[in-house]
């Protein structure tokens, strides 16, 4: 029986090809437009946020620095040999009010830090390791201080032996 199409098999694949090459131009162009009506909706929610606290920051006024006294920690080494962590470091603050305050809960602070360090195993520090150190203990302090914004947390030492 013949078929009632002039086509041979060679033809079919050609045909839907063909049909599809209008479309993926199509999708890129809707791909492109939602991702640049995305970079916009982040440049314009972040760029505000971001002003809204450079402003702040400036209102508060200079930044108050607040001394944690020096910690020697011992490192968990799971039995084996012992290491031990030599830690300096300083809190920002925003005001003299939030550094009295930050003051009177220092034992709390340097707790907090004993705590951590007790946990941390020595390779932890090691590389990166310092920043995720960092990056921890201002988020401790952080929720210790609830009230008091606290702006930064500064290693002036970090000594692993």
């Amino acid at each position: 029986m013949a078929d009632k199409t002039d086509s041979t098999p060679g033809e079919a694949p050609d045909k839907a090809k063909s049909s599809r090459l209008p479309l993926v131009p199509i999708l890129l162009l809707v791909f492109a437009a939602v991702g640049a009506g995305g970079g916009f909706w982040a440049w314009k929610h972040y760029g505000h946020a971001a002003a809204a606290h450079h402003a702040t920051v400036a209102k508060a006024g200079p930044p108050v620095l607040v001394t944690i006294p020096t910690i020697l920690s011992n490192l968990d080494t799971g039995g084996h040999h012992v290491a031990f962590v030599k830690l300096s470091a300083t809190l920002e603050v925003g005001n003299d009010a939030d550094a009295r305050q930050a003051n009177a809960a220092m034992p709390r602070i340097q707790d907090a830090f004993q705590s951590y360090l007790h946990e941390t195993r020595p390779e932890e520090l090691q590389g990166a390791g310092a920043y995720r150190l960092k990056e921890a203990l201002f988020q401790r302090i952080a929720l210790l201080l609830d009230p008091v914004p606290v702006r930064n947390l500064y290693f002036v030492q970090l000594l692993v032996q």
